[in-house]
């Protein structure tokens, strides 16, 4: 028996079929106590921050949360902001209603070996501890499949690759269902499948208790593509703020690192080196 992922009304408007997706997808996974991780990935300009967004205001509106007022509480930037941003996350009263944090792709500001390391141990907690305290909607932003570790790809529910049209507002998302092949238990191998479910017309009826009402026509849906739109611009406009805080901080960091080493190998200060550096 083949497995449904969601069931939704049919709209004309394909963003908002979309969302509605989105929503039966990750929100009803935390419903059932179940954390789902969502590996978003895409060439840079493609817009896997778009998507990441969306998908979380897609969960704090199911749950009532303003996202501009959490929005630097639900984003972690950095390595160094992990521990403090997941704890609060979890345990903070005034976080119990969110329900999804972001990971963004900065592997630009860090070491490579750090953030591969990194990444994989975000994901194993998540689905190690987090689903007796709080299930998490947890949307990690990479550009390649391969800045996870194969043990680790195993624990990752949806896999989404994202593509923006030029000038579009909207992103188009290939959305697939990861799953773990172990037929052959001695090699267990990652498989991927595209999200499968229906869409009704007609009157509407209680789809959770099962219940049909006359009239109702239930059409099989294999979507090949998702399109989501562009979430709020305030919310962009914040996250675009904070993002260049976060990252010009760190940037500034490392330059100064590299202005530490030209100053030793010169024997003394520039202050047009510094000026590059400000």
């Amino acid at each position: 028996m083949k497995l449904i992922d969601f069931v939704v009304p049919y709209n004309a408007d394909q963003r908002v079929m979309g969302t509605d997706i989105c929503k039966q997808l990750f929100v009803n996974r935390i419903l059932k106590k179940k954390p789902t991780v969502i590996l978003c990935t895409g060439d840079s300009g493609e817009g896997k921050s778009y998507t990441g967004l969306k998908i979380l205001e897609i969960v704090n509106n199911y749950f009532g949360v303003n996202t501009l007022d959490h929005l630097e509480d639900c984003i972690i930037y950095t390595p160094l902001e992990y521990s403090k941003k997941m704890s609060a996350m979890l345990h903070a009263p005034e976080l119990k209603d969110c329900r999804c944090m972001i990971l963004d792709e900065a592997r630009e500001l860090v070491s490579s070996h750090l953030w591969y390391s990194f990444v994989n141990q975000a994901i194993a907690d998540v689905n190690a501890l987090h689903r007796t305290i709080k299930p998490l909607v947890f949307v990690v932003i990479v550009q390649f499949v391969k800045d996870i570790d194969p043990a680790t790809r195993r624990t990752i529910q949806y896999y989404l690759s994202c593509l923006r049209p030029l000038n579009a507002p909207h992103v188009n998302v290939f959305i697939s269902r990861l799953w773990r092949d172990e037929r052959d238990i001695e090699n267990p191998k990652i498989r991927r499948r595209n999200v499968r479910g229906y869409y009704w017309t007609g009157p509407p009826n209680d789809i959770e208790t099962g219940q049909f009402t006359p009239g109702k026509k239930m059409v099989k849906f294999i979507p090949t593509m998702l399109t989501v739109t562009l979430p709020q611009k305030e919310v962009y406009r914040e996250y675009e703020k904070i993002n260049l805080e976060r990252k010009s901080e760190i940037l500034k960091r490392k330059l100064e690192g590299l202005l530490f080493q030209i100053e030793k190998e010169m024997g003394f200060k520039s202050s047009k080196v510094e000026s590059v550096v400000n």
